[in-house]
């Protein structure tokens, strides 16, 4: 017991030794300037930031989680096949760019303010995901971009760098009905200044890193799909700093800060919340969920029959017999449809924590004091079949602040077909092209982009 009891007091000393380093917990909410290093950045993201597809339908893509785009909302997308994909290797690629920043005033992290403008804010996605088989393995970034600065002509403009990562690794089973995925997360953030014609610099980087598994039920005799994730807390890592000072100059128990001509008191971390979701999508017409044949063991009906001398039949495995077949069957599918989905994100709480404008005024706005519930629904239609395809969702941003409320968003989106080409013999000669728009609209924000791409 004398062990136990000097090991817990070593511990507790420890924390201690570390709160007194920090400083002294945050002060009242409004309190102006922070002395202290001893809090978070909450870097709940409420706005939803994705491809084309998984916008126009309001974010609720948990339950399609087909392409790059479902790596950001469900850790089984990397083996899930979609009704297109034939041969046993495949794979999928994604480029986007997303203009977050169209309204003079934007709020964008929601916490009813529009004191700061966001200027040229870019949101970037890429990815890259491998099919061989049943198994499936992926990784995407999504980048934000944007100068974060007031009005003050004095202070020196500020250049946020915000960089979100996943490395996943997904099986399906039972023809694809379901589908189980689990891999790591990560973020980090950047912070740059620039004033006049000098060169950037950085003032802060900092990064934290989690786990995330997703499960996909996708029945065959059903129109549903059923999608359950988690993310777990990212635990900060390592943060580095340049032109760091210390009050006093003691670098053992002063605070960090960057000076700004102001004082600008460091975070001890940024901080992703922990994120569970369930989802649910139900399609009219064109069926949901299609089969997946493998090629290296096929069903005896994608078998092919070669005859023998005796004048017997025998029935073989052809793999280029199975994907044509498979694409037979793709193609005489219905078009039109009717796709309906909706999905509940419910993301935790970040003690002691404040959002990225709060941390930049040194102004206590707390934020992620308690957990919050995104609901998430859209429709998606093609009323003329191979022609156009149009989709509209909407979701409820929640706030992660007292002095803000919820809020409204309205999405749309629309693909048009435009030509086949096999790009010089590369693809299959009926492989066609798209080009399409999307968009999302609420109180102090709008987002557009615009998509390229095959048609399926």
């Amino acid at each position: 017991m004398k062990r136990w009891a000097c090991a817990c007091a070593l511990v507790l000393t420890a924390g201690t030794a570390s709160a007194d380093h920090l400083g002294p917990a945050l002060g009242p909410e409004g309190t102006d300037g922070f002395f202290t290093n001893n809090y978070k950045i909450d870097l709940f993201q409420g706005p939803v930031l994705g491809g084309a597809r998984m916008t126009g339908l309001g974010g609720a893509y948990a339950p399609i989680a087909e392409g790059v785009a479902g790596f950001q909302v469900n850790a089984a997308s990397p083996a899930v096949r979609a009704a297109n994909s034939h041969s046993w290797f495949d794979y999928d690629w994604d480029l986007g760019v997303t203009f977050p920043n169209s309204l003079k005033k934007t709020d964008f992290d929601n916490n009813g303010s529009v004191g700061f403008s966001y200027n040229n804010f870019v949101f970037f996605t890429a990815g890259l995901n491998l099919q061989f088989g049943s198994w499936g393995v992926g990784f995407s970034a999504q980048a934000q971009q944007y100068e974060l600065g007031k009005a003050d002509d004095t202070a020196p403009a500020l250049r946020m760098q915000l960089l979100r990562g996943n490395f996943l690794v997904a099986r399906s089973l039972f023809d694809g009905q379901l589908v189980i995925g689990a891999g790591l997360r990560g973020v980090s953030l950047g912070i740059n200044a620039r004033q006049g014609d000098v060169a950037d610099r950085s003032l802060f980087s900092t990064g934290s890193a989690g786990t995330e598994a997703g499960v996909l039920i996708a029945p065959l005799s059903l129109p549903l799909r059923f999608a359950f994730t988690g993310r777990s807390v990212m635990e900060p890592s390592a943060s580095s700093t340049a032109d760091v000072k210390y009050d006093g100059g003691d670098p053992v128990h002063g605070l960090k800060y960057v000076d700004l001509n102001r004082r600008l008191y460091l975070p001890q971390s940024v901080e992703l919340p922990w994120e569970v979701e369930a989802a649910v999508a139900f399609q009219l017409g064109r069926p949901l969920n299609q089969q997946w044949v493998n090629t290296h063991h096929p069903p005896d009906d994608y078998l092919r029959e070669q005859k023998l001398p005796d004048g017997g039949v025998r029935r073989v495995v052809d793999k280029k017999y199975v994907e044509e077949k498979a694409k037979q069957k793709y193609r005489a599918l219905p078009r039109e449809k009717l796709l309906i989905v909706a999905s509940t994100l419910v993301s935790g709480p970040v003690r002691d924590a404040v959002g990225v404008e709060s941390f930049l005024n040194q102004k206590v706005e707390r934020s992620g004091q308690r957990a919050s519930v995104t609901p998430r629904l859209g429709i998606e239609a093609e009323p003329f079949a191979n022609a156009i395809q149009v989709r509209a969702g909407s979701y409820l941003e929640p706030t992660r602040f007292t002095q803000s409320s919820s809020r409204l968003h309205g999405t749309l989106g629309v693909e048009v077909r435009l030509f086949e080409w096999s790009v010089f013999g590369l693809l299959d000669s009926d492989t066609a092209w798209r080009i399409g728009a999307y968009g999302d609209y609420a109180r102090n924000y709008l987002a557009w982009g615009v998509t390229a791409g095959m048609w399926y």
